[in-house]
């Protein structure tokens, strides 16, 4: 699995073969099948996490008073300042989970495919399996990039995503809430 390999993956056929900082040049296949499965593992944490910022707006959270703010961010601060126990708890178990998933073998050809399917959505014909890890692929990106833009949103205005599109602020230009 060099890069002529993934040249003909259905990603490459779609948007070309695209690594302006030369990052595959002269990587073994190894580095090559861990490059693309952390992307995945990212995009994957990312849907998660763009998925939670959003709740946490809607006012949907845990019962504990520390999860109680809209803003997801700013939960955050709340766990660290008054509960860091409980942030070390996560970050314990996150290292857990980071060291049991490089601990599994894979045994797939494909990278991130741990041929786990506990449901049995998984297709068998091979060119919808290609399909549908194209679009999880796509979707972990934009996920990965919504997830950047909510944090230097709240960043920048102190409000979180579902607040500042309820408070009118959704014009970066000359409203005073972003950068221009």
């Amino acid at each position: 699995m060099g890069i002529e390999d993934f040249i003909g993956t259905p990603v490459q056929k779609e948007g070309g073969f695209f690594d302006p900082l030369g990052l595959s040049v002269g990587k073994d296949d190894a580095t090559l099948k861990w490059y693309r499965a952390a992307e995945i593992k990212h995009g994957r944490v990312c849907m998660l996490a763009t998925l939670g910022i959003v709740v946490q707006g809607l006012n949907i959270n845990l019962p504990n008073p520390l999860f109680q703010e809209s803003n997801a961010f700013q939960a955050w601060k709340n766990i660290y300042a008054e509960s860091p126990l409980a942030l070390a708890q996560i970050i314990i178990s996150i290292a857990a989970v980071e060291v049991l998933c490089a601990s599994i073998e894979n045994k797939s050809d494909r990278p991130g495919d741990f041929n786990w399917d506990p449901l049995g959505i998984r297709p068998k014909d091979e060119d919808k399996l290609d399909e549908m890890q194209l679009k999880e692929l796509k979707n972990g990106r934009l996920a990965m990039l919504s997830f950047a833009g909510m944090a230097y949103q709240t960043s920048l205005t102190g409000q979180g995503t579902i607040e500042q599109l309820t408070s009118g602020h959704i014009s970066p230009f000359g409203d005073g809430q972003g950068i221009f």
